[in-house]
Parts: C-alpha cells; structure tokens; sequence
C-alpha cells in the first residue's frame, strides 16, 4: 500500500471509521493530516517519513511510519487526539522514540504514548467499549501514561488537555492545561528518560485559581497537600516503572 498524505491517510481513516462503533464515525472530509515529519530513527539508518492524521469530527488519531516512497511499514491508532508530537532519542539508547501527548477520550484525561519506531503496531486498549477502535490487535505501545486531572478541571471541563511537549536526553517534560480562562491554569510533569515520574509542578496561579473557585462557592473545599499528592499519580497503563510520587513538588 501507498500512502498520500491527502488521499490515503483519508481512506484509512475512513475504512476505520466505517467499522467502528458509532461514536466513531465522521464524514470523510473531516479526515486531515494533523503532523507531518521526515525523520531518521537511527544515526545511520534511511529516511523515514511519520504521518499523524485525525478526524476532526470523531476521536481516532493514526500515527503512520513510511519509508521514503510512501509505502506504510507500520501504523498505530489511538482513541483521541494527540496534539503534540515529538520524535527524540529521551533514554539515550541511540534510537529515537515517537512521543505523543493529547487526550484518551475513553479515560477523559491528557496523556502521555511513546512507541518504538520498530514495534509499534494496532490500536490502544480501552476500558470504555465505545471508544474501542475495531478490527485491531491490541496496541503495541512502549508506555501510555494518564495525567490526573484537578479538581477544578474535573468540576469544570470534560477533561484536561495537552499545552506543551519537550523531549531532550534524560527527560520528557508534559504541561497539562487544567484551566484556560479567565486565567489559565497548568500542571507540569516532568518525567526521566526511562519514564519515570521525577517531579510535578503548579503553575504559579493554580492555588489562586482553587482560592477564586472556592471563594465564588464552585469549589467546597481548600486546596491541600492531600490534594496536591493526587496530581503526583500518574496511572501507566503498559507495564513499566512503577508509580512513583515526587518528593514536596514545586511550583512556577
């Protein structure tokens, strides 16, 4: 199979959709290439071309791995919309990794995908059955991790959603949006390059926020350092480094 940017990737999306279960249809002309990058996985390995597509009427993000012809060596799905893409050898092993970080629609929280470039293959494994992508193995993903949402944002919103994604050697750096307005609010993770949870940090008006809220009566309780310890559990959904709790936190 040859894939084009503007006419494949639509396809797929379409064929996927059409199987899927019925919150997963779109019209086809809501399928459009959201990311698009010519990478080198290793020092001296070919050029590959990495394509990531969504519906922008429905939930389904396909991540695709080209070589540079077109032909599909491998693509991998996931069930809401990754808004951020990076591609960085984190952990220093001299492969570079795909990092993705958006929102599972079927957990309503922000999350954080890595997959490896040679192994990465089906589709994310949902606990909510409507979100299930159909006609899949199950997903082959390196670590698919959930950022917890505040209380604020859990009162407020449908879910928190992805600001920011930095990947340099030795670390991944996540900035999760809890609120956007009238004031934003943000809480960064800040993660190894083996992926695990090293420090969480407020945003410098995340207590105040709590403070208006709870003020105004939206909010019937103080911000506390119980509540706080709640933002340090991430959930890994793939096996990996256990949960790990940042010692005090911080904020910026």
């Amino acid at each position: 199979m040859v894939y084009s940017s503007t006419t494949g990737g639509a396809a797929r999306m379409a064929e996927v959709l059409d199987r899927g279960p019925g919150r997963g249809r779109a019209p086809r002309s809501a399928v459009h290439t959201h990311r698009f990058a010519v990478v080198r996985l290793r020092e001296n390995g070919p050029n590959s071309v990495l394509v990531k597509s969504i519906s922008f009427q429905s939930y389904p993000d396909q991540v695709a791995l080209l070589t540079a012809r077109g032909e599909v060596i491998r693509e991998y799905w996931h069930s809401g919309h990754m808004q951020r893409m990076e591609v960085a050898d984190g952990d220093g092993d001299g492969v570079k990794e795909i990092y993705l970080a958006g929102i599972s629609n079927g957990y309503k929280t922000a999350t954080l995908v890595v997959l490896e470039p040679e192994r990465f293959a089906g589709a994310s494994v949902e606990e909510a059955v409507d979100y299930q992508l159909q006609g899949f193995a199950a997903g082959r993903e390196r670590a698919r991790i959930l950022l917890p949402r505040s209380c604020f944002n859990r009162r407020l919103h449908e879910w928190n959603s992805v600001e920011d994604l930095w990947v340099q050697p030795g670390e991944i750096s996540v900035t999760v949006s809890e609120r956007k307005a009238p004031r934003a609010a943000s809480v960064l993770y800040r993660f190894t390059g083996e992926l695990k949870l090293k420090e969480v940090i407020l945003s410098s008006n995340f207590r105040a926020q709590h403070a208006e809220l709870e003020a105004a009566g939206v909010l019937d309780h103080r911000f506390t350092a119980a509540e706080e310890g709640e933002l340090h559990k991430v959930r890994y959904l793939t096996p990996g480094p256990a949960q790990q709790v940042a010692a005090g936190g911080g904020h910026r």
